[in-house]
């Protein structure tokens, strides 16, 4: 079982428990499974297929989040640039 398949078996299960937490910040497993979803569902519209590798060039934060565990739902490769790093 890999991250992304641990990621919707958490958000059958506990929908409502939080898989994120920075300070105030908070996100649920189901918002996280439903971002990351929409993330990989535009990475296929742009012709993404699995063993491509994309780069991601965010923040560490709850959207680097879901868009590598999308990537990684669907087969893709990621290279994280945390854009927040010096």
């Amino acid at each position: 079982m890999h991250t992304a398949e641990l990621l919707r078996t958490a958000a059958e299960t506990h929908p409502d428990r939080d898989a994120y937490v920075h300070g105030e910040k908070r996100a649920t497993y189901a918002w996280l499974d439903r971002v990351a979803d929409g993330f990989a569902a535009t990475l296929i519209d742009a012709g993404v297929r699995p063993g491509d590798v994309v780069c991601l060039m965010l923040p560490s934060s709850i959207k680097f989040a879901a868009c590598y565990l999308g990537a990684l739902g669907q087969g893709v490769r990621v290279y994280p640039y945390f854009s927040d790093l010096r």
